[in-house]
Parts: C-alpha cells; sequence; structure tokens
C-alpha cells in the first residue's frame, strides 16, 4: 500500500531494497511537478492573441463626422452609423479586410462617449477610435494616429441679443461636452480672449479654482490649466449627471464676482455627455454660451436664435486614434500558425490604404466632405489641406 508523503514511516530512509524504489518515486513526483511548473510559465509568456476582429469606436453624437443614421442600417460594417470619419473608416476597413495581412478579419464596433472614448481605447475595449478627435501633442506621445483627415477649430456659439439676460444672472452661463478639447484650449482660449463679455471674470475664478486644485498634485500651474480635464467630470463642476446622480461636487457659490457675489447656482461652466442636450439647453437660453468645434456647432444650431461665431480660436486636425501597446493580432493566413502582428501593425495597414484612398484616382477626403457637408464648399484652407496629400500617380 502506498504511504501518504506525511507518515512518519515514509520520512524515514529506507534500508536495503526499499531506497531504489522510495526516491525513484519522490523523483518522480518533483519532476512532474517542474514540469507542470515550466508549462504554466511558459504560457504565462505567450502573447495574448485575440479573435481576428478590428473593433472600433464610434460617437453616436457628433454630426456631420460620427452619427446615427436610420439610412445606413444596412450597411454591413459599422450599421446604423455614418458621418465623415465613419465613411472614411467604412471604405479603408472593407479593402483591408479584404487583402492584405488583415484579409479575412472581421470588424466589429461599439458605442463610446466623449468621455470615455480615450480609456475605451486604453483598456482595449476598443482597437480604434473614428471620431472627430483632435490630434494633439499630448496624445501622439501616448497614442498612435492616421494622416490628418479634416481641418477644424473650437468655436462658440451664444444666444441672440433678446434673449440675452440683461439684469444679474447667475445660474448656467457656459456648457461643453467633457473629455473633448474644448476643455482644455477652448476655456483657455475664451478665458485670454476675454469672449464672455461680463463672464469673463467668472470664467477666469473657474479655471483658477481648479488649477489650485490641481497645483497641490502637480508643481506645475500650466500643466493643471491646459491637462486633459476629464477629472473635472469626477470633481463634478455642475454637471447636469451629477445633478441626477447627487454626486457631490465643488459648491458653484465659491466663484463669487461683481455681478454674482453670491456665486452661481448651477456654476458658471456645465459640462454634458453629449451635445445634444448642450445645444438644446442653449437653444432654450438655460445656458448662455456653448463651446464646441466650429463644423459640429454649424450644423446643430440652424433654426435657434443664437449666434455662432464661426472664426475659430484653434486649428486642430482630426486622425483615427490606435493604441501604442504591445497587444497582438493574429496573421490572417492560411497556415494557422501565422506570425503575429503587434497593435502597430493595425496602424501601419490603416495608414498605407488611407493614403492611397487620399490620391486624385478615389479623393476620399473631397468625396466625403461633398457627402457630409452637403451644398458647402470647403473653406481655401481646407482644399489646401486636401491637396497637400494627393502626389504625383506613377501608373
Amino acid at each position: 500500500m502506498a504511504r501518504s508523503v506525511h507518515n512518519t514511516q515514509a520520512t524515514r530512509l529506507p534500508t536495503g531494497g526499499e531506497r531504489p524504489r522510495a526516491w525513484v518515486r519522490v523523483l518522480l513526483f518533483f519532476s512532474i511537478l517542474l514540469s507542470c511548473l515550466n508549462a504554466v510559465v511558459a504560457a504565462s509568456e505567450i502573447p495574448y492573441l485575440p479573435e481576428k476582429t478590428i473593433t472600433v469606436g464610434v460617437q453616436a453624437d457628433a454630426s456631420p463626422f460620427s452619427y446615427l443614421s436610420a439610412a445606413q442600417t444596412d450597411e454591413e460594417m459599422m450599421p446604423g452609423y455614418t458621418g465623415y470619419m465613419i465613411e472614411i473608416c467604412r471604405r479603408v476597413l472593407s479593402q483591408m479586410v479584404s487583402s492584405g495581412p488583415f484579409a479575412g478579419y472581421t470588424v466589429d464596433y461599439r458605442r463610446i462617449t466623449p468621455g470615455d472614448r480615450l480609456a475605451d481605447l486604453d483598456t482595449g475595449r476598443i482597437d480604434m477610435l473614428c471620431g472627430p478627435d483632435s490630434i494633439t501633442l499630448g496624445r501622439l506621445y501616448k497614442y498612435n494616429t492616421s494622416h490628418p483627415l479634416f481641418l477644424s477649430g473650437i468655436s462658440y456659439a451664444t444666444v441672440d441679443n433678446e434673449s440675452f439676460p440683461r439684469g444679474r444672472y447667475c445660474s448656467a452661463v457656459l456648457g461643453l461636452v467633457g473629455g473633448t478639447t474644448a476643455e482644455t484650449e477652448g476655456l483657455r482660449k475664451l478665458d485670454e480672449s476675454n469672449a464672455l463679455q461680463r463672464y469673463d471674470a467668472a470664467l477666469e475664478r473657474f479655471l483658477a479654482l481648479y488649477a489650485n486644485r490641481e497645483i497641490a498634485r502637480t508643481p506645475s500651474l500650466l500643466l493643471a490649466r491646459i491637462k486633459e480635464l476629464k477629472e473635472n467630470m469626477q470633481s463634478g463642476f455642475a454637471t447636469l449627471a451629477d445633478e441626477a446622480r447627487g454626486k457631490d461636487r465643488i459648491d458653484p457659490s465659491l466663484i463669487r464676482t461683481e455681478n454674482c457675489p453670491n456665486g452661481f447656482s448651477r456654476g458658471p461652466v456645465v459640462f454634458y455627455d453629449s451635445h445634444q442636450q448642450g445645444i438644446e439647453d442653449l437653444c432654450k437660453a438655460r445656458i448662455l454660451f456653448y463651446v464646441s468645434d466650429v463644423d459640429i456647432l454649424s450644423g446643430r444650431v440652424k433654426g435657434c436664435n443664437v449666434i455662432l461665431q464661426r472664426e475659430t480660436m484653434t486649428r486642430e486636425a482630426y486622425g483615427v486614434f490606435f493604441r501604442r501597446s504591445a497587444k497582438r493580432l493574429n496573421d490572417a493566413d492560411d497556415s494557422g500558425g501565422g506570425k503575429d502582428f503587434p497593435d502597430s501593425a493595425l496602424y501601419a495597414e490603416f495608414n498605407n490604404v488611407l493614403l492611397r484612398k487620399m490620391q486624385t484616382t478615389e479623393n476620399i477626403l473631397d468625396y466625403e466632405f461633398s457627402r457630409q457637408f452637403k451644398g458647402e464648399k470647403p473653406t481655401m484652407d481646407l482644399q489646401n489641406f486636401f491637396d497637400g496629400y494627393k502626389f504625383v500617380v506613377d501608373f
């Protein structure tokens, strides 16, 4: 009968003919255990190989760049969505999965929000972002981006003169979507340009209060002011979503000016989750100013008694964003083994196909602009931007 290793007789050195048999069993046991441990370690070092799927992040409320459309429900790829950026991604990805290293892959999509889109990319919930996402220096350090696809800039719309309050108004002044460059460059430019009339002091105090809160965690006041302000959504500067959830936030009554000595009821700046709610509040004069990309504003404020500032405060280029991680994608060859592609392969192949489609043979940028900006002609600056990617055709 086999003895337990905890039995005192089993642990005592055997004598005579028992010695070889006992130690053989012990050595065999530890040999098997070591082999199992090696197998576990080896398995942990194998790169993660996901299914042959490319997942695209899309926005439902960023017309004319990425939005829901009942006319697109029959599309095989990203059904129900359209827009300037969506259509460019759809055409490029359609060619990628039909030939080349990503042939045979499928394209999936997930609806994302401006506030969470970069976090979704970081965590691998999506493989790429296809929307009006501005290329900034800070983002270039962290992400790969496609060739620039559109030229735009931050602007604002304000209620018309008749709707503008004449007396003391200390409710909500300015709105914007969180997680966008409107939070960073937009607010800073408004502060520098003194564009909000008698509410400039409130905006300045708002930025100063935020900077003072951040300065405790970072020595750079400049970085505190122009950094990605996603924390604003968490710290809760008078967001409508926070009001609905009853989330604690900084008291807007702390932001006091000569016109509002007791501060504000909702705060000088309101953060929204979508353009739809923000611009609806603007049209109903619940807020006085709304900050966003000029092309998003121009298509949404039609029919409202508002004034659109068409001169932009920034010059921004949109691009498709990709991770810069070590995650790998399967090769699509038929051998089954194949070599592995890092994340950068998706970015590189997308850019290669895109640049070919930007030439005069397909003119993808001009074509999609004419489809989404019906009746509008590109400005000279934008047309020069489109033409800057067209090179000599050598065949």
